[in-house]
C-alpha cells in the first residue's frame, strides 16, 4: 500500500473513477493510426522519479490517465520492454485494473506505451503490424501519441493494444484458453529440452497462472518432443496435435518477408511472440508482437535462418507447408505493392504507407529531445524504410519464382 498512500494524487477506489469519454469514442479510436493523439498521465512526481531510477524493475505506481476528455483514475503504471528500457524515454505498461479489479478502459484491462527507442525511424513497429493485419495474421492494432507526463512532453511513442483477455476475444471469440509470452532468455530454437516440465518456463504463462506446472507446461513439452522426436513420416501427424504448421508457415513467411532479425527466426533464435491454446482446444495459435528490429535487408533471403529452427526446418520439409510458406511471401509481396502504378516501386502501398507515416510524425520526432538518437538518424532510418518498400516485394516475387523455374539473379 505503500504506492497508493503516496500524497499528490487523489486516488479513490470508486466505480466513478472513470470520466466516461463520449459514445463515438472506442477503442478503435484509440488506435486511429490516421493522426497522432495526446495521452497524458498525472504520476506523484516522487513515483515517476523512482520508476525512471529504477527503471529495469517492474514496481508499479498509481497514475490517472487522460485522452479525449476521458479521464482514468486508480491505474498502475510501470516500466516496461528488455533492450528498450530507458530510465530517460521509459517504455511503460498501463494497467487499469491493477487497483481495482473490475478497472477498464475503453474494455481494456492494460495497454502499452511504446517508447520507440530501438528503431530510428520510429515507424517500424507500427508499419510490421498493419501488414501482419492485412495479410488477416493476429496482431495488435498500434498508433502514434504524444506522452504528456505531469504536464511534460516525454516525446513520441507508439500506443499498443496489449496481448490480453480483449485482444483474444476480438481475434479468436474466446479468451478463456492460456495464453503465453515468449521470454527471451537464451538462444533457443525449439530444441528439446528433456521431460522436466519447468525446463519450458520461458514460455510464460499470462493467464490460468494459477494451474499446476503439469497443465501449464505438459502441452509445450510435448509439443516440443513432437518436433525434435517424431519421425519423418509421422512429424505432419504428430505436429496436428499441437499447431496448423500452414498457419505456421505463413506466420515464418511474414517474419521473412518483412526481414525481421528478432522474431521466430531470429538472429539471437526465438523472440517476440505469443501462443495461445483456445479454451477446450489442443493447437497454439501464434501472435505478432514487438516487431521493430524489421525491414533491415531488401534482399534478405526468403528462407533466411529457415534451417536453425527445428520446427521450421522440419515443417518447410512437408511439400503444402511450404507451398503455403511460399504463397504467403508472395500474398505479402503483393500486399506491400497495391496499387503500384507500372514500374514505379514508390507508388505501392507500403511505399505509400512510409510516406504518409513519415508525414505525420516527422515535426513529433524532431521535438522528441529524450529519443536516443538524432534527427540525422532519424532521416537515415525512414531512408531505409523507402528503399526497403521499393525493393522488397519484386526480389520476393523473383525469389518464390525461382523454386519453380531455372533460378535467375534476384535484385
Amino acid at each position: 500500500m505503500r504506492a497508493i498512500l503516496r500524497v499528490g494524487l487523489v486516488l479513490t477506489f470508486a466505480a466513478a473513477a472513470l470520466t466516461a469519454p463520449a459514445a463515438a469514442q472506442t477503442a478503435d479510436d484509440l488506435f486511429d493510426d490516421s493522426t497522432v493523439q495526446d495521452v497524458r498521465l498525472l504520476v506523484n512526481s516522487r513515483d515517476w522519479q523512482e520508476l525512471k531510477d529504477t527503471f529495469r524493475e517492474n514496481t508499479f505506481y498509481p497514475a490517472e490517465l487522460s485522452w479525449r476528455g476521458a479521464r482514468q483514475q486508480n491505474i498502475g503504471v510501470r516500466s516496461r520492454g528488455l533492450g528498450s528500457r530507458s530510465a530517460v524515454k521509459p517504455g511503460l505498461l498501463l494497467r487499469f485494473d491493477r487497483y481495482a479489479a473490475d478497472g477498464r478502459f475503453l474494455g481494456l484491462r492494460t495497454l502499452v506505451l511504446d517508447n520507440l527507442t530501438q528503431d530510428p525511424s520510429m515507424m517500424k513497429e507500427v508499419l510490421a503490424m498493419q501488414l501482419f493485419r492485412r495479410l488477416g495474421l493476429p496482431a495488435p492494432r498500434e498508433a502514434f501519441v504524444r506522452l504528456y507526463v505531469n504536464g511534460s512532453l516525454l516525446g513520441l511513442y507508439a500506443v499498443v493494444e496489449d496481448i490480453a483477455e480483449p485482444f483474444l476475444q476480438r481475434t479468436f471469440g474466446e479468451s478463456g484458453g492460456t495464453l503465453y509470452e515468449y521470454d527471451w532468455t537464451f538462444d533457443y530454437n525449439f530444441e528439446y529440452r528433456g521431460s522436466t516440465l519447468e525446463n519450458y518456463a520461458m514460455f510464460k504463462p499470462q493467464t490460468n497462472t494459477t494451474q499446476s506446472t503439469f497443465d501449464l507446461y505438459s502441452p509445450i513439452e510435448r509439443m516440443v518432443r513432437a518436433a525434435n522426436d517424431s519421425s519423418d513420416e509421422l512429424f505432419p501427424a504428430a505436429m496436428s496435435e499441437f499447431l496448423d504448421l500452414q498457419a505456421f508457415a505463413r506466420y515464418i513467411a511474414m517474419d521473412n518477408f518483412i526481414s525481421d532479425d528478432d522474431g521466430w527466426l531470429g538472429f539471437w533464435g526465438m523472440n517476440n511472440l505469443f501462443l495461445y491454446r483456445s479454451q477446450g482446444g489442443s493447437r497454439f495459435n501464434i501472435i505478432a508482437w514487438d516487431k521493430d528490429y524489421t525491414f533491415w535487408r531488401p534482399t534478405n533471403d526468403i528462407f533466411t535462418r529457415v534451417d536453425n529452427s527445428v520446427l521450421a526446418r522440419r515443417a518447410l520439409a512437408i511439400p503444402d507447408v511450404r507451398q503455403a510458406y511460399l504463397d504467403t511471401l508472395a500474398a505479402a509481396a503483393d500486399s506491400a505493392a497495391e496499387g503500384q502504378e507500372g514500374a514505379d516501386a514508390s507508388t505501392g502501398w507500403l511505399a505509400r504507407e512510409v510516406e504518409r507515416l513519415y508525414a505525420l510524425i516527422q515535426p513529433l520526432a524532431q521535438q522528441d529531445t529524450n529519443k536516443p538518437f538524432t534527427d540525422d538518424e532519424f532521416e537515415a532510418g525512414v531512408a531505409g524504410l523507402r528503399t526497403f518498400a521499393a525493393q522488397r516485394s519484386a526480389y520476393v516475387r523473383c525469389a518464390v519464382a525461382n523454386q519453380s523455374r531455372t533460378p535467375v539473379a534476384c535484385n
